[in-house]
């Protein structure tokens, strides 16, 4: 299922909310995609944070281009079989 497909400037942070879940029903996990790719190799870095309880919460994906070019990010969320 896609979340977001947005391209990422040089030198931005966006965020991107992947969800809301809880323990009874936790995400099977998510796919992002970045291209072209990233150069220097390590300058597109994403990080994912966790706010809220346990009977809720929320996952928001961190994406930091500190590449000089914009890249295209895809971000999809994997389904249980």
């Amino acid at each position: 299922m896609s979340i977001a497909e947005a391209k990422i400037k040089p030198r931005m942070h966006p965020s991107f909310l992947l969800g809301t879940f809880n323990a009874e029903h936790p995400p099977t996990g998510f796919s992002i995609s970045i291209h072209p790719n990233p150069h220097p190799a390590n300058s597109v870095t994403t990080s994912v944070a966790r706010t809220g309880s346990d009977d809720s919460y929320k996952l928001i994906l961190h994406v930091n281009n500190d590449s000089p070019r914009t890249v295209g990010v895809q971000i999809r969320q994997l389904l249980a079989r």
